[in-house]
């Protein structure tokens, strides 16, 4: 009998953790487990979700945000909730470009002076914002 040390980096629908390499395992969800994000996704997709949560993440720390939650749907759409509570729906393509047009709008999202409830990137070239309603 041997012992595999795992790391984890997020937890996986509900009920597995992932380790850095995208491969799932089970443990005891108690101590540092408790900040990781949380990806959803279908079966096979972890590598998949894991990746893309990185390369997003990476583009979102210029700015302060953090991924809290990141959904992968069967037709591999992206949705986001970030840390903040705001929603970004980005869609199935270009996922980082549409993330880097967010992060470079998100300076004038908050000078409007409202509180940003979500932001549908599925556009070409622009974008839709909700706004939560003030009461």
């Amino acid at each position: 009998m041997y012992v595999i040390e795992q790391q984890p980096v997020a937890h996986w629908n509900d009920d597995m953790l992932l380790n850095p390499r995208g491969v799932l395992f089970s443990a005891d969800k108690q101590g540092a487990a408790l900040t990781l994000p949380h990806l959803f996704g279908p079966g096979g997709s972890e590598l998949t979700a894991l990746q893309g949560f990185y390369d997003m993440q990476g583009l979102l720390n210029a700015s302060g945000l953090v991924i809290e939650e990141l959904q992968l749907s069967e037709r591999y759409a992206w949705q986001l909730r970030l840390s903040n509570g705001v929603r970004l729906n980005i869609g199935r393509q270009e996922f980082t470009d549409r993330v880097q047009r967010f992060v470079d709008l998100y300076p004038l999202l908050m000078q409007d002076g409202r509180q940003l409830d979500y932001v549908d990137l599925r556009y070409d070239t622009g974008m839709a914002v909700g706004w939560k309603s003030e009461s």
